[in-house]
């Protein structure tokens, strides 16, 4: 296969993987949710571009959860299902490690736990927690999906009563908007998976973690971020002893995709940004 082809596949421990990128380094996404399915069609092609020159460095493996979730499963849970497959599918360590929102949770407790496993990692809009009202979208978009209702949970996404500022952002983000219109699995687990998931979500608390992070942190967001609003991402940034942040003015689900995003994390990984 062309390296510029995407590659979907699965690691022995039931994590689904798309991978792309022309690079010899290796770099892992943690992507969103809840739900685990992976970008295909507009969202991979959204996704690729956002990752702009990162494609010539890395070779990008994009990772979301392994299906057949057990109740009571957490996010720091599924920090330790990455850590199991990076130890023994990339050598025990990847050189760098961004977790996109719902990832980012995931990513914060698997910074503190799991430190020998990565070179430099990413928070990308994500925050201490995810806001109530994005909360109560996600638990209506997660049960609708879980009956089968794939277009009713695209369409309250899409319809949600958001502030004229945010909703613009929501608007602009066709990576957010295309991972939101996706097709039920025929995997049977894929019902629990969501709401064990959105459990999760609920019930993510990072603040025994965030202080244990010895590595310098990048933290990427928006300012118009439904789902994570700046207040958030801050208080989260000042749980973390060595981080830096970028807040893109204008942006929301959609920071990722801004111009600036490659390069803060190029600069970051070769420099160490300086606050």
């Amino acid at each position: 296969m062309a390296r510029d082809e995407p590659e979907y596949g699965g690691f022995r421990n039931g994590i689904p993987y798309v991978r792309f990128g022309e690079g010899t380094r290796e770099l892992v996404l943690f992507y969103d949710g809840p739900g685990n399915e992976l970008p295909t069609g507009s969202a991979l092609n959204t996704l690729r571009k956002a990752m702009g020159l990162l494609t010539r460095f890395y070779r990008i493996s994009v990772v979301t959860r392994k299906p057949g979730l057990t109740e009571g499963y957490t996010t720091r849970d599924m920090s330790n299902d990455y850590a199991e497959m990076i130890r023994e599918h990339f050598s025990a360590k990847v050189d760098a490690i961004i977790g996109m929102s719902y990832g980012g949770l995931i990513a914060q407790h698997f910074a503190a736990d799991h430190p020998n496993l990565f070179n430099h990692i990413v928070l990308t809009m994500t925050g201490l927690r995810v806001s109530a009202e994005g909360l109560a979208l996600d638990e209506k978009y997660a049960e609708l999906l879980s009956h089968g209702k794939s277009g009713a949970a695209y369409k309250a996404i899409e319809s949600a009563p958001y502030p004229p500022g945010i909703k613009k952002s929501i608007q602009d983000s066709p990576l957010w908007l295309a991972s939101r219109s996706v097709k039920i699995p025929k995997r049977e687990s894929f019902a629990s998976d969501i709401l064990i998931e959105l459990k999760a979500e609920k019930e993510h608390d990072p603040t025994m973690s965030l202080p244990r992070i010895t590595m310098p942190v990048l933290v990427i967001s928006g300012d118009r971020d439904y789902y994570f609003p700046v207040e958030l991402v801050r208080e989260m940034e000042r749980f973390i002893p060595n981080s830096v942040a970028r807040i893109y003015a204008g942006r929301g689900r959609n920071a990722l995709e801004d111009s600036k995003f490659a390069g803060d994390v190029i600069q970051f990984v070769t420099e160490r940004l300086s606050p």
